[in-house]
């Protein structure tokens, strides 16, 4: 499931900037998908408390 979503968005990346990404780029992408993830975790956690 999590690396169909990361297969994912390389593949619109790369649509979008009509070239392969480089290893860095890849990386890039993977750690901002982490951090938004975490983040949304994180906001789900305190929504579910607040209730």
């Amino acid at each position: 499931m999590k690396v169909e979503f990361e297969e994912r968005l390389r593949k619109e990346f790369e649509q979008r900037l009509n070239r392969q990404l480089t290893m860095k780029e890849i990386h890039f992408i993977f750690w901002m998908a982490k951090k938004m993830e975490k983040e949304q975790a994180s906001h789900a956690q305190v929504h579910h408390f607040n209730e």
